[in-house]
């Protein structure tokens, strides 16, 4: 089970730097994926991971639509229950 979670791992960081390098362009769509990452993470129970996900989701909002915008103010809300849950303060 090791082995798979540290596979998967490295897959998403290859992932990770075919999207810098190939798609830059596209926060929306980064956006998404992120997003759906932190929701799969947040069912599992994985609230640091799920945490770490919409930390992500909450910089790509805010560089494409601005901090006052209401995506990234929902997100930042999202990330503040996402820590709460984890209950690392």
């Amino acid at each position: 089970l090791l082995d798979k979670k540290v596979e998967a791992h490295a897959r998403v960081q290859r992932l990770q730097a075919d999207w810098d390098r190939f798609c830059p362009d596209q926060p929306v769509l980064m956006l998404r994926l992120e997003g759906t990452a932190a929701r799969l993470y947040a069912q599992q129970g994985d609230w640091s991971s799920a945490a770490l996900h919409t930390e992500r989701c909450c910089a790509l909002a805010e560089r494409a639509f601005g901090r006052t915008h209401n995506a990234t103010v929902a997100l930042r809300a999202r990330l503040g229950d996402a820590w709460s849950r984890r209950e690392d303060w």
